[in-house]
């Protein structure tokens, strides 16, 4: 999954890709309004559903020259082709990747919000498996489970701190 969050707390919904060839509806099923899914046969994110994705961050942002978009992320290729540049570019969004081996000090969604939603993930597969006993979880299920879990875990109180914790916001040049 992909999201993205400011640091007044604004969330975007949710950016799925499922392991599979072919992205199926139903995959979303239960999802929250607004989520969006691909698939990709070993459920990697690539440069072209990186695209997808940042239509989906355009979309919800609403970004333009009055207002550009700062967008902070790690350094995977997939995030650093040309035909993405350029859509950032025409979009008014700033990207701004980190230093390799630096994420564990500058993903602020791991290093605040991800734990959360590991745990409210893990209770609402739970409570999937408890009301369908015998029955295994499924690839329809997922959405549902990550979609009870996210709202819970991308919070306010979740977000900000996440932003002060590693020093994104307010900006802390001394960070290492």
């Amino acid at each position: 999954m992909c999201t993205a969050v400011s640091a007044q707390g604004i969330v975007i919904q949710l950016f799925m890709i499922f392991p599979r060839v072919k992205f199926l509806p139903q995959m979303m099923r239960g999802s929250l309004p607004e989520s969006v899914g691909v698939a990709h046969p070993l459920g990697w994110m690539t440069g072209e559903k990186f695209v997808v994705f940042l239509e989906h961050f355009i979309h919800n942002s609403k970004p333009s020259i009055e207002r550009p978009a700062l967008l902070l992320m790690d350094n995977h290729i997939s995030h650093v082709i040309i035909e993405l540049l350029e859509l950032m570019k025409k979009s008014h969004i700033i990207p701004l990747t980190f230093p390799p081996h630096t994420s564990h000090k500058l993903q602020l969604l791991d290093c605040s919000c991800y734990s959360p939603f590991k745990a409210y993930y893990n209770a609402a597969c739970n409570t999937c498996m408890t009301k369908n006993l015998g029955k295994s979880i499924s690839i329809y299920d997922i959405a549902e489970s990550v979609g009870t879990a996210f709202p819970h875990a991308l919070t306010l109180t979740n977000t900000t701190p996440g932003f002060r914790g590693t020093r994104i916001w307010p900006c802390d040049q001394h960070v290492f």
